[in-house]
């Protein structure tokens, strides 16, 4: 990691009128908005945008050859974009965190552009840290992250998850290490009262879901005494809590084999193990043969499917058969929960599609909950991208008809 943190120098002059969005509060400038930088800053620089008449707009980090060619940090051409502004940053991300999770033990702490941190993730699991950087310049200050999480936020231990997709968007080399303390091959945080144990350093994003919890806080509170399958379980915290809240049988179908171990260590922790029926294996197989109708409430959270605009017809069509095939696994009066991370996957494309797969099969939905990532995941309404996870409840009535269809 550099050592100094870089000076704003140069001056990066936009296309007419691309300056408009950027004063409405969004905070990307894109390279096909960029007419000429000064002597084309190197990645990371931080430099002032200026409109197309020379005035100051922002001061932003640059990177001249990334889609996202800066990321803006301030609208004061004076204000210093250094160590001490991003220390007060994570303080009042933090701040804003005590007014909606009190007691929470795992939360998000920094939501990148949410918290005026762009291209930083901070996730708190008790006293660990995982941080996440997918810009040259949030990679310079990981050093000054590291240091405020310690001395001034408690944590004992800080792991970079720098493995991110979006690193390769700025050339940053993929790359998993510990900045502080020592981080553990399994690492044990509790949810909704049930302990989950995960690996912070090979699991999935920073360690588990954590914008999913409002999303499994519903679904658990209508589980008692009912059969929940939940698909794309990872290490089955849903079922974990659901099985721990009374639900008579549970089935969680992960394809990752460390994640099921992890999800029988959970349920087993738990006391839960006799209830939690831990299967490896394809969601979609699996769910595929599983007779319709036989399941009281089924959980659908399937990973990102539309990555990049291009990729859109064969991801609509991957949910459409998912989803098709979760919903032909609920029992009439049961309950269907789908959820998408994929932000090209619009909540109206995620309830026409469900409703499509309602319709070939002759029910009919009535939903119950819309939502979205839990609160510690904020939305700055300004910049749209800060808002990804959709979900969506259904209670189902009918029987399920219509073929095997995926």
């Amino acid at each position: 990691m550099p050592e100094q943190t870089p000076t704003t120098t140069a001056r990066v002059r936009l296309r007419r009128g691309a300056d408009r969005r950027l004063r409405h509060g969004h905070l990307w400038v894109y390279s096909n908005e960029v007419i000429h930088p000064d002597d084309r800053p190197a990645a990371g620089s931080l430099v002032h945008i200026e409109d197309n008449r020379g005035r100051f707009v922002a001061s932003a980090a640059y990177h001249p050859g990334a889609l996202i060619a800066g990321r803006i940090w301030s609208r004061d051409p004076k204000e210093a974009i250094d160590e001490r502004l991003v220390r007060s940053r994570l303080a009042a991300a933090m701040q804003r965190r005590r007014a909606v999770i009190p007691g929470w033990p795992a939360y998000r702490l920094a939501h990148a552009e949410a918290d005026g941190l762009p291209g930083l993730v901070v996730d708190r699991y008790g006293s660990l840290a995982v941080v996440q950087s997918t810009s040259v310049f949030t990679d310079s200050m990981l050093g000054a992250v590291t240091q405020a999480l310690v001395e001034e936020h408690g944590c004992t231990a800080v792991l970079a998850r720098n493995d991110a997709r979006g690193r390769e968007l700025e050339g940053l080399p993929s790359k998993v290490e510990v900045l502080a303390g020592e981080v553990p091959e399994r690492w044990t945080v509790e949810e909704g009262g049930v302990p989950v144990r995960f690996d912070p350093q090979g699991g999935q994003k920073t360690g588990l879901f954590l914008d999913m919890r409002d999303c499994r806080d519903r679904m658990v509170s209508w589980a008692e005494g009912q059969r929940l399958l939940e698909l794309y379980a990872y290490v089955g915290i849903a079922s974990v809590r659901a099985a721990a809240a009374g639900a008579r049988q549970v089935a969680c179908v992960e394809s990752s084999a460390p994640a099921c171990e992890l999800a029988r260590e959970n349920a087993a922790e738990s006391g839960v193990a006799d209830r939690v029926e831990v299967i490896q294996g394809d969601a979609r197989a699996f769910v595929r043969d599983t007779a319709p109708g036989s399941w009281d409430r089924v959980i659908c959270d399937p990973p990102s499917l539309i990555r990049r605009r291009k990729d859109s017809r064969r991801g609509l069509e991957a949910y459409r058969r998912i989803f098709y095939l979760a919903l032909r696994a609920v029992k009439p009066g049961g309950l269907l929960q789908v959820a998408s991370c994929s932000h090209l996957f619009s909540l109206e494309q995620l309830a026409e599609t469900v409703a499509t797969a309602a319709s070939r099969q002759g029910r009919v939905l009535r939903r119950l909950h819309s939502g979205g990532a839990s609160p510690d995941h904020p939305v700055l309404t300004a910049h749209p991208q800060s808002e990804y996870l959709k979900s969506q409840i259904y209670l189902v009535e009918g029987e399920p008809g219509g073929g095997r269809e995926g």
